[in-house]
């Protein structure tokens, strides 16, 4: 009875280390999808008030990148006209020229007359 006990034991507490594994996994993809928004959106913003210094008139990119539609890898890389280097964190699609789908399956358009960059 006793080895009984321990491998009921041991299979409990592997349970509990993988459903731990599964919550950091999912938090830490949260937070790189969060940063790549940010970093977007900062970016943006600084344009319009860089812009705003030259008293410009503020004029945003006509695209966030040159990406090619599907999914964001080395080759293909997202935000390259606002992020210098761009972003290829798997799981990113590009679904049009100004809309993008993030890993938690989200949807963010850009909109290049307001700089803006927001979920729908």
């Amino acid at each position: 009875m006793g080895v009984a006990y321990t491998l009921l034991l041991i299979t409990f507490v592997g349970l509990l280390a993988v459903t731990r594994y599964f919550d950091l996994s999912t938090a830490a993809e949260q937070s790189v999808e969060a940063g790549v928004v940010s970093a977007v959106r900062q970016n943006l913003t600084q344009v319009r008030d860089i812009a705003a210094l030259s008293k410009g008139k503020t004029k945003f990119p006509l695209t966030l990148d040159d990406a090619r539609l599907g999914q964001a890898d080395k080759t293909n890389r997202f935000f390259g006209h606002i992020i210098e280097h761009g972003v290829a964190v798997e799981d990113w699609k590009k679904t049009g020229r100004f809309d993008y789908i993030s890993p938690s399956g989200r949807e963010y358009s850009y909109d290049p007359t307001s700089g803006r960059f927001q979920s729908e």
